[in-house]
């Protein structure tokens, strides 16, 4: 008994060595150098940041490249109420690209900033020293600037006032104005500061195939009297204007065409009800079978890329304030299955 007590004694003491150890390894661990984990508590970078009192984003970035900017490549952000852009108090705001002729952002793009802005942490500190800011890239030479107010103009005190450069791992070091230190944010890729990174390129067709009541084409590309497409409750039949009954697979041959005109760039401002300049090459009227108004898209003929690259073709909606560039194989496309319904 004597040899056993003496075995357990010994045990229970190294079992209790082991844990002052670990205990101390433990603190030495999260309260090392740069003043650690259990010496600062973990807070949002930018505590009070409200994403819904963004009125204005503004992103620069150096680039020499950009002389019309002054070496600067910019994009300007800018919310518009519903009431501003359709009158209608019930819709969604608008993000507006200032560059790009005032066409709208992607909104989920843009809310997927402001809300990543929030969530930024002290989590991961990484430097304290003034000195070090060149090293993590983070001057106004090389680093993405991003400033965020609550006013239309941007005023002297945004809320927001970063520098922005890539890190390792998926990663980006942050350096807030007026703030010496330097932080690491994981998951954060610094935004563009392109304007055609946030154009919402989405399709110049809005409305899915059983939303669409009737459509017209006409014009010089389709050589010949209108093409009229009317559809009937539950998309299983549609009918030419003599009434003759069209075939279906035809039909949704020309809505997987229109789904995809996706626009590729801005390239002019327009007054909305005015048309593309000149004759259009030809213009589709569609009308929704509930709710809206019907609208119609004007595309102009196709054109040589000055730059050597893909043919294009100018187009905008009638209604619209901004004049697009299409692909001209998509349009072309687009022409030929309009040209089919009459065979």
């Amino acid at each position: 008994m004597g040899a056993r007590g003496g075995f357990l004694h010994v045990a229970v003491r190294n079992w209790i060595l082991v844990l002052i150890l670990g205990a101390l390894a433990g603190s030495w661990f999260v309260g090392d150098a740069g003043g650690g984990i259990s010496q600062r508590q973990i807070q949002p970078v930018l505590p009070g940041f409200d994403a819904s009192r963004a009125r204005s984003i503004v992103l620069e970035r150096a680039d020499l490249a950009a002389v019309e900017t002054g070496g600067l490549e910019r994009t300007t952000l800018t919310r518009r109420t519903s009431v501003e852009t359709t009158g209608d108090v019930g819709a969604p705001d608008v993000w507006t690209i200032a560059e790009l002729h005032g066409t709208a952002a992607f909104a989920d793009r843009v809310d997927d900033l402001l809300s990543r802005i929030g969530s930024m942490t002290t989590l991961d500190l990484v430097s304290e020293e003034p000195g070090s800011h060149a090293g993590y890239g983070l001057t106004k030479a090389k680093a993405l600037q991003l400033r965020v107010s609550e006013q239309e103009r941007m005023g002297d005190s945004p809320m927001v006032d970063l520098l922005i450069a890539p890190a390792p791992g998926r990663a980006a070091y942050v350096l807030a104005a007026g703030d010496d230190r330097v932080w690491r944010i994981a998951r954060f890729t610094p935004p563009s500061a392109s304007p055609r990174a946030w154009f919402d390129d989405s399709s110049l067709m809005p409305l899915p195939d059983r939303g669409i009541s009737a459509i017209r084409a006409s014009g010089p590309a389709l050589e010949g009297e209108p093409v009229i497409v009317r559809t009937y409750p539950g998309g299983d039949r549609y009918t030419s204007a003599t009434g003759e009954t069209l075939v279906t697979q035809a039909v949704l041959d020309l809505f997987k065409r229109l789904r995809t005109l996706f626009p590729t760039d801005v390239v002019a401002e327009k007054v909305a009800g005015e048309p593309l300049d000149g004759e259009p090459w030809f213009s589709i009227e569609v009308e929704p079978i509930v709710g809206g108004n019907d609208f119609r898209i004007d595309f102009a003929r196709p054109e040589e890329s000055p730059e050597g690259g893909a043919r294009f073709v100018r187009a905008a909606r009638l209604q619209g304030t901004i004049t697009v560039t299409v692909s001209a194989a998509t349009v072309e496309k687009l022409v030929e299955s309009l040209q089919r319904l009459r065979e």
